[in-house]
């Protein structure tokens, strides 16, 4: 104050009152140590907060982790059961299936065995009826009986060749459906 008052010619009342001035402006200016100590204080505050903020992500990715493990653990499980699901369908379907071939298959054979059998029966009937009318035709007609004889003869061969002619066309229609079904079968059985 008094350098003030001396050199700068002031009065004592301004010269107080520019020291006072100037110790409160000095007051509030903050000195190095103050400085450093603030910012050491702030990285201590901020190293604090990023733990915690490390902390809460690490907690939260946890959660998350979790909660993504588990619903894909529960959609696993879910999948599974579908697909074990759709397989018994399947096989279920694939049986039924096989069960209904074979059906169709054996009524197929029975049906055909059936047809045959009476084609058979029928055509030896036919064959008996004839070579009975052809012997009394015979017994009571020499010589035209002899030409009806050679005659009613070619017919039979004929008739024989005929039937011979139908059981082999027959045979291999009955052969043709067997390998058909049999075909059915074994495409249904490669599907189980």
């Amino acid at each position: 104050m008094t350098r003030l008052r001396d050199e700068a010619s002031l009065e004592q009342k301004a010269a107080e009152a520019m020291v006072n001035v100037l110790s409160d402006v000095m007051s509030d200016v903050a000195t190095k140590d103050f400085v450093r100590d603030e910012i050491a204080g702030l990285e201590k505050r901020l190293d604090s907060r990023f733990d915690a903020q490390s902390e809460y992500i690490d907690k939260r990715f946890a959660e998350q982790t979790a909660k993504f493990e588990a619903r894909f653990a529960e959609q696993s499980m879910q999948f599974e059961a579908r697909f074990a699901e759709l397989q018994t369908g399947i096989e279920r379907q694939l049986a039924e299936q096989r069960t209904e071939t074979e059906a169709r298959f054996s009524q197929q054979s029975t049906e055909i065995e059936r047809r045959f059998s009476q084609h058979s029966a029928d055509m030896e009937q036919r064959l008996s009826k004839q070579s009975t009318e052809i012997e009394q035709r015979f017994s009571k007609q020499s010589d035209e009986n002899q030409k009806l004889a050679a005659e009613l003869m070619v017919r039979i061969e004929c008739m024989q060749t005929e039937l011979m002619r139908t059981l082999v066309v027959q045979t291999r229609w009955a052969v043709t459906v067997v390998v058909a079904l049999a075909g059915l079968y074994m495409a249904a059985d490669k599907l189980l």
